[in-house]
């Protein structure tokens, strides 16, 4: 690719607290093939040194900074207000990048502009023979599973070609940045977790499409900030489903996922009660609580939502972005074995 035909590209590093990670992923996206990249950090008002420890060794880096920790969704909708590239890129600071991770991730969506958003292959920096996100695909309880999670790199089953995918994670995300503000950003309601997810949801309703890129790689550190099943995150997770749930589907498939929710939520349940995990049974309840407190506004952004929709739920069935009951239950058992062999979690 030739630069003078290149657009710009803002790369949006997301951080709160998180200067320790900083110096790995500004590195690495110093040495990007990729030449008309402008970074950013947007920080959370960090209160460990990170924006100071940037302008002092990352001087090129130009600092959006906050006034609060608004969290994920809303932290990157004010800073996509703030900049003018035509393409931004949503990448974690606990993330670095391998040198031609950007170029192969533009290289799909400037071959088809009805491309809204490509997302990279994500491996976990500790295991970076292992898949942290190679995809995803949406299911009827609202959340977002990943595919290829915990797959080692070298099996010859994987995908090397770009293909659809329900959604791009947020930790490494190059989207149109037109597109992005006409499906209304990120919910900011959401905070973290599921809220690429929702957007997706709308990218695909207006008629766009997302691809997972996987000779674009990210090496990720896995979810450092709330720990892998904490009740922060739980709680966060549970309000975030259900809004997907009720926002996005039409009312027979929404029938078939309330069902589907509880019974979820049930299993869980049952599961945490077993083992004494009474914060957790508690988290999803507050969550299920919050969602109802807040069913008005869902409503309100379900309308809105919808009015965007040129395609119905069996399209998005017919493409394999929405796993049937069978395939949800079956993957999620395999995420469950994987999850327990790689951090020995329940």
């Amino acid at each position: 690719m030739e630069a003078k035909m290149l657009p710009s590209i803002a790369v949006l590093v997301l951080n709160y607290n998180g200067c320790h990670f900083l110096r790995h992923c500004f590195l690495s996206l110093q040495k990007q093939t990729y030449p008309l990249q402008h970074v950013y950090l947007v920080d959370n008002n960090s209160s460990d040194g990170s924006v100071a420890y940037t302008r002092k060794h990352f001087p090129e880096v130009v600092i959006i900074s906050l006034e609060r920790n608004y969290g994920f969704a809303e932290a990157y909708n004010r800073a996509v207000a703030q900049v003018e590239e035509p393409f931004v890129v949503f990448l974690n600071n606990d993330t670095h990048c391998s040198p031609d991770w950007l170029e192969r991730l533009y290289a799909p969506i400037s071959e088809n502009t009805l491309i809204a958003a490509a997302g990279s292959r994500m491996l976990f920096a500790d295991h970076p023979e292992i898949i942290n996100h190679g995809g995803g695909y949406f299911t009827l309880a609202g959340i977002g599973l990943d595919r290829d999670f915990g797959v080692h790199i070298d099996d010859p089953a994987l995908p090397r070609q770009p293909f659809i995918t329900a959604y791009a994670c947020g930790g490494a995300m190059l989207i149109n940045r037109e597109i992005f503000l006409a499906a209304g950003g990120f919910d900011p309601e959401y905070f973290i977790y599921f809220e690429d997810v929702d957007l997706a949801f709308r990218i695909w309703m207006m008629g766009y499409s997302i691809v997972h890129v996987p000779n674009s790689v990210v090496f990720h550190y896995f979810s450092p900030v709330f720990g892998k099943e904490s009740p922060a995150k739980l709680f966060l997770c549970q309000k975030n489903r259900l809004a997907n749930i009720f926002k996005h589907f039409n009312f027979v498939t929404l029938a078939r996922a309330i069902i589907v929710s509880l019974g979820y939520d049930l299993g869980r349940i049952v599961q945490w009660k077993r083992t004494r995990q009474i914060n957790q049974i508690m988290a999803i309840i507050r969550g299920g609580l919050f969602f109802w407190g807040n069913l008005p506004r869902i409503i309100d952004q379900r309308r809105f939502s919808q009015k965007f929709r040129v395609r119905n739920d069996p399209w998005f069935y017919d493409k394999q972005l929405v796993l049937s009951l069978a395939a949800s239950l079956k993957e999620m058992k395999r995420l469950k074995a994987v999850k327990e062999k790689l951090f020995n979690a329940s």
